[in-house]
């Protein structure tokens, strides 16, 4: 993945590839997305390539209206969050490592989102700093009785076909979309489908002498 741009140059050196002081990362993120009215449940499973110096402590940033519930990976000592000083409105996870590793590495991160039925909402978007690709999949799903409405998509290709995965609830309904760069944009209007009732009801109106009695049977 280069970004959406049209040229890309290379250049063929006998030089090494690799100094002790550069750091070369590369992401691949899978979103987890469930929608329910008016709450976003939200994860991010980050892999994490590290080539170069080895790193003990990543940064990521979040949108500030997401918070975050928790955060895990291997060999990590603990993990902050705070004002992002760079880019307003955004919150900065700092993670710190026990070891510094380089290689793989599996992130997963967990949080929830407030939403407003009727109101446009933003797929919460995950920043790794000091990264140079960063690539990865949305898949969102909601219950039969929430109907999702693509509102605008920027950096991302829904994925064609159905979607059905293991261990999902009957009836549940999926999206998937292919995200080819960071700063991706992807908003819904969430809304509940309007549902229909049907009422059978038998009325029974007795009448005797010291008055009248009612007897109604609703299915």
């Amino acid at each position: 993945p280069v970004g959406g741009r049209r040229e890309v140059r290379l250049a063929v050196t006998d030089r090494q590839a690799e100094r002790n002081g550069d750091v070369l990362g590369f992401a691949r993120t899978g979103y987890g997305i469930n929608v329910m009215p008016g709450e976003v449940t939200w994860q991010a499973a980050t892999s994490l390539n590290v080539f170069g110096q080895p790193l003990d402590r990543v940064v990521a940033t979040v949108p500030r209206r997401l918070e975050i519930t928790n955060v895990e990976s291997s060999g990590l000592q603990g993990w902050e969050l705070a004002d992002d000083p760079d880019v307003p409105g955004a919150t900065r996870i700092v993670m710190d490592y026990r070891q510094p590793f380089s290689g793989s590495r599996r992130i997963v991160f967990k949080g929830v989102m407030a939403t407003q039925v009727g109101a446009p909402w933003r797929v919460p978007r995950l920043g790794l700093v000091r990264v140079t690709s960063h690539v990865g999949q949305v898949l969102l799903q909601h219950p039969p009785g929430v109907r999702l409405q693509v509102v605008d998509t920027t950096g991302v290709r829904r994925t064609a076909g159905a979607v059905a995965l293991k261990g999902m609830p009957a009836g549940t309904e999926a999206m998937r979309f292919d995200v080819w760069r960071e700063n991706f944009s992807l908003s819904f209007v969430t809304e509940t489908k309007r549902q229909e009732l049907q009422a059978g009801i038998s009325t029974i109106l007795e009448i005797g002498d010291r008055g009248l009695d009612l007897l109604t049977v609703a299915t």
